[in-house]
């Protein structure tokens, strides 16, 4: 391990707090695996002012918050810290642990909590039901709501799957974990990291409806274009824009950067089938929205889509050897 989501082309920026049962029924022993499973995770993150803060609190009989987002600003010193946490021992009151994160750790009155406009993700550790399972289920459902992106991770024969499920984000089969021991959690660290990194936003993207994207300022052909964006991020395709609350987040972002100065490439040609139907950077055909201008696409002209900017970004074709800037996308729905 240890090389983590940088291998996995993932710079990301986001609020991290793990939220961890230091319940009895884990005892000394396995309680330093599990420190050492988080130890690994964090190290898969670029730790720092501009990149993720991470916290961590306890919970058992109560709860016990380790430190907070803002306390420590390197990877080291997390690392540090973590192994430091002392094993207490207890019941099982996962809801107190969850509310604290919520009204503690992300609240944005904490002079050590979250920043403005980074995304919030909670990663709740357990290797049993909770106490009080309604309770549970009611302050993950408010984490959800106030939009903390939400992991469960279950530990042994004595979780409830269905509790697992309802403490995490939908669907569950990204957010949702479980091994057999604590021995076993070693095998999932990579997983559980890609699917994080799935879940947020890299560094100078910018969220919006389920999807990243990013607005280039470099002007390159069609094909250089969507190598650019598989090169920023390994699941990253040119934007396909086929919504139209996709297409005008897109020409929002575009517009708001540098006005109709430029036309940008969008991710749709008919190169790929030699001027027959226009295909979509993702491999799909099913256009069933589109922002033409009067005489595309019945010309059919063969080449690459663009947003014109003589056209206040309407959709024409242009030859797709054209050097234009580019707008790129993640769909986060999308699996790779």
């Amino acid at each position: 391990m240890g090389t983590g989501l940088s291998r996995l082309g993932c710079s990301i920026e986001g609020d991290i707090a793990f939220v961890v049962d230091s319940s009895g029924s884990i005892g000394q022993n396995n309680w330093k695996t599990q420190l050492r499973f988080i130890e690994e995770l964090v190290r898969g993150f670029v730790v720092g002012p501009n990149d993720v803060h991470i916290a961590l609190i306890t919970y058992s009989t109560g709860y016990k918050v380790e430190f907070h987002l803002k306390e420590y600003e390197t990877k080291e010193e997390v690392l540090a810290r973590i192994r430091d946490v002392n094993y207490t021992g207890g019941s099982t009151e996962t809801h107190k642990g969850i509310r604290m994160m919520r009204v503690g750790i992300f609240n944005p009155r904490n002079p050590q909590g979250p920043r403005t406009g980074i995304p919030h993700v909670g990663i709740v550790v357990t290797d049993g039901f909770s106490d009080n399972p309604n309770a549970t289920v009611k302050q993950a459902r408010l984490a959800k709501t106030e939009n903390i992106i939400m992991f469960a991770v279950g530990i042994g024969s004595e979780t409830r799957f269905e509790e697992l499920i309802d403490i995490a984000t939908r669907p569950k089969e990204q957010h949702v974990f479980h091994v057999g021991d604590f021995d076993a959690l070693a095998s999932i660290q990579e997983v559980i990291l890609q699917e994080i990194c799935n879940a947020l936003c890299p560094n100078n993207w910018t969220a919006r409806g389920g999807k990243c994207y990013y607005v280039s300022s470099t002007a390159l052909s069609y094909a250089e274009a969507g190598q650019r964006c598989v090169d920023l991020h390994y699941s990253a395709t040119l934007a396909t824009a086929k919504t139209k609350i996709e297409y005008k987040t897109i020409t929002k972002m575009i517009y708001t950067k540098t006005g109709y100065n430029f036309s940008y490439y969008i991710g749709l040609d008919n190169e790929r089938s030699g001027g027959a139907d226009f295909i979509f950077a993702d491999n799909s055909t099913s256009v069933l929205y589109s922002e033409w201008i009067s005489e595309v696409p019945s010309g059919q002209r063969q080449g690459c889509v663009m947003l014109d900017k003589t056209h206040s970004f309407m959709w024409d074709v242009t030859e797709c050897s054209v050097s234009l800037p580019f707008v790129c996308e993640i769909d986060k729905t999308r699996r790779t």
